[in-house]
C-alpha cells in the first residue's frame, strides 16, 4: 500500500510534532549550533557543512531558529564574563 506525501507529513507531525521539512532545519540549525560553539570555521563554510549553497539563507534560517545571527550566536557563545 502506498501512502501520499501529504499522508506521510501528518503521520510524520504526529509522530514528532514537526513537519519534515521543520524537522530537517532544526536538525541543520543543531549541527550549525555544534559548529560554531566548537569550531572557527566561517559560516559560509558551516552553511555548506549542514547543506545550505547560499550562506544568508542559512544565515536568515539561523537567526529565525535561535534568534541570533550565526556570528551574534558565535560571539555571544564565545563570551567570557
Amino acid at each position: 500500500m502506498r501512502r501520499t506525501r501529504s499522508a506521510h507529513s501528518r503521520s510524520f507531525a504526529d509522530e514528532t510534532g514537526q513537519s519534515p521539512l521543520e524537522h530537517l532545519q532544526s536538525s541543520r540549525v543543531r549541527r550549525a549550533r555544534h559548529l560554531l560553539e566548537a569550531t572557527n570555521r566561517t559560516v559560509g563554510s558551516i552553511s555548506a557543512a549542514v547543506g545550505y549553497r547560499d550562506p544568508s539563507t542559512f544565515a536568515a534560517l539561523f537567526a529565525k531558529h535561535t534568534g541570533r545571527r550565526p556570528r551574534d550566536y558565535r560571539a555571544a557563545f564565545h563570551r567570557v564574563d
